[in-house]
């Protein structure tokens, strides 16, 4: 185009743009009114603007901060799952590379990338206190009561008396004969029997332990007789526990040798006493003990047929056992 042409073309287009009749029929061929509305009306519609509003970037900021507020209190670890997989997800969506087998390998190490970055930052951010146990509680609470008032975290001693240890008497009474093998009348050949029995006469209770005695005829003179025959005792354990004041204690049946005429004439005439010697062993709170028996079957009299029971000077003597 020369420079004449040119003119021509810019007069023509002059008049076009003066005249708003020829400019109204060059919209009209050259556009579509309908079709394109005017910027001004489109950004004046409120879809629109709720649209803008929704897909601003500060609005899903503001949402994010919300989301991460609310899933902090109930497992920080997954907030910072859930972050690192919208990461990851954006990061896919943006399409960094371009030929697939790049986008892959390099969608995989940059995902591998931020969850180191991610796990950092877990690490390093502050976790939420968990709440206190009821033990925990409860331990604060007596913590600090036992600050304000000391006494009650060491409360006054209480002395309580101690009772010395209970120490009882066992006793052995006159022996008794056994019912079905009487002494009397004396007759030659008669094994002697006789019930060795004692009892608790203290008040405390006792442990029995072992029991014997040997039934013998002696001289009249009683002195000594314990010690002659004491190492003769064969001693048993009977066992068992005797309680004060009840009237039941312990015993056992023992026999001499069958009694010869001699012996009956000296018993009769006095010149002779039938005696049984024995020893119990037993304990109570204050120790082992040992209690020896020792009683003789005597005539009262030449003119009298009466024969009773006499006690040698150790019997009922009580000694304490090492």
């Amino acid at each position: 185009m020369d420079s004449s042409q040119r003119n021509k073309f810019i007069k023509q287009l002059l008049t076009l743009v003066s005249d708003p009749e020829r400019m109204g029929l060059a919209i009209d061929l050259f556009t579509d009114r309908m079709a394109v509305p005017s910027p001004s009306k489109a950004e004046s519609k409120p879809t629109n603007k709720l649209s803008t509003f929704w897909g601003s970037t500060p609005v899903w900021g503001g949402i994010g901060v919300l989301v991460g507020a609310v899933a902090s209190q109930l497992s920080l670890k997954l907030l910072f799952i859930a972050v690192w997989a919208v990461f990851v997800f954006e990061f896919t969506r943006v399409g960094f590379f371009t030929v697939r087998a790049k986008a892959i390998i390099g969608n995989f190490v940059a995902s591998c990338v931020l969850a180191v970055v991610f796990l950092s930052l877990y690490e390093f951010s502050p976790k939420p206190k968990e709440p206190a146990t009821l033990d925990q509680e409860a331990d604060a609470v007596v913590d600090k009561a036992a600050k304000k008032f000391p006494w009650l975290s060491s409360p006054q001693k209480i002395i309580v008396p101690v009772s010395p240890p209970a120490h009882t008497i066992i006793d052995f009474p006159p022996p008794a004969e056994i019912i079905e093998l009487p002494l009397f009348p004396l007759h030659v050949g008669e094994t002697p029997g006789i019930n060795v029995e004692f009892f608790n006469r203290g008040e405390f209770k006792a442990k029995v332990g072992l029991l014997g005695a040997v039934v013998k005829v002696v001289i009249t003179s009683l002195k000594g007789v314990f010690k002659k025959y004491k190492d003769s005792i064969r001693l048993i354990d009977i066992g068992g526990v005797i309680n004060p004041h009840t009237g039941f204690g312990g015993g056992h049946s023992y026999y001499g040798d069958p009694l010869e005429k001699d012996d009956i004439d000296k018993l009769v005439d006095r010149t002779s006493a039938l005696c049984v010697v024995g020893l119990l062993h037993w304990q109570d709170d204050t120790g082992k003990y040992e209690t020896a028996a020792g009683n003789c079957l005597t005539r009262e009299s030449s003119t009298s047929n009466t024969f009773n029971w006499h006690q040698l000077p150790e019997n009922n003597e009580e000694h304490k056992l090492q």
